[in-house]
């Protein structure tokens, strides 16, 4: 086994409760692969992971290997496609926590210091996994919705940007009864993607909606460009039925 242990505290930032440590990303150094500061490597115990989890702060999570070269501890594989996902330019900086079960947290900062938008809306939860890459992924987004004559519903881009489904695909969306209305996602000519073809009296039954109400859709999406499943859940009603209305 080779020792990993350092004196150097350069780049990392506490040992509790979660280590962690910053890193910068340069093109010509960080795009394949990434090196863990050596001053973490002792909260590995000894016992580098093979296969390690880059987590998001919206709960989507990436694959990707650990190797050792010449003593140093690198992220290599799935780690291009993580940079790729992210959009990661020269200059931005990423804090990694270390969590449990070789699972880092992420947070990345842009040149001007914000943190930067994930490519996942709101949350999301993880159902499966690929051998190295994105796991397969529910995503939540909601909207208030308003009567009119429309037949579809905007679907936000960083949805799209994360499941990069075929396009048109046709689905089932579901309440949580069970019960199904055909539809399809399809672009059109303003580039925006959309859930449509859908007879909107039906679509408010099986919501049980009403203007002004909060409507939330799930989607169970395989990177493989294909989204399993899609749910849409009444908020505005859940919140009601809570109160006891």
């Amino acid at each position: 086994m080779v020792n990993l242990n350092s004196s150097s505290s350069l780049g990392c930032l506490s040992d509790e409760p979660n280590p962690s440590f910053i890193q910068p990303f340069l093109e010509h150094m960080s795009s394949n692969k990434l090196r863990i500061p050596t001053a973490f490597n002792h909260n590995f115990n000894g016992n580098v992971p093979r296969k390690i989890s880059l987590k998001s702060t919206s709960g989507i999570v990436w694959q990707a290997k650990l190797q050792i070269v010449d003593g140093y501890i690198y992220i290599t594989k799935g780690w291009e496609l993580y940079v790729k996902d992210h959009s990661l330019t020269d200059g931005d900086f990423l804090i990694f926590h270390y969590l449990q079960n070789a699972t880092f947290l992420v947070m990345i900062f842009g040149t001007d210091g914000e943190i930067k938008n994930e490519p996942v809306p709101m949350k999301s939860g993880k159902s499966g996994t690929t051998k190295f890459g994105r796991t397969t992924t529910r995503i939540d987004f909601k909207f208030k919705m308003t009567f009119n004559k429309k037949n579809f519903v905007t679907i936000p881009r960083c949805i799209i940007k994360t499941c990069e489904p075929k396009l048109p695909q046709d689905i089932i969306l579901r309440n949580g009864k069970g019960r199904g209305l055909k539809t399809q996602l399809h672009r059109i000519k303003d580039q925006r993607v959309i859930m449509g073809y859908f007879n909107v009296s039906e679509f408010v039954e099986l919501g049980n909606a009403k203007t002004g109400n909060e409507i939330q859709f799930s989607l169970s999406c395989k990177h493989g460009n294909k989204i399993e499943s899609m749910t849409m859940t009444n908020l505005s009603q859940s919140k009601k039925l809570g109160r006891g209305y």
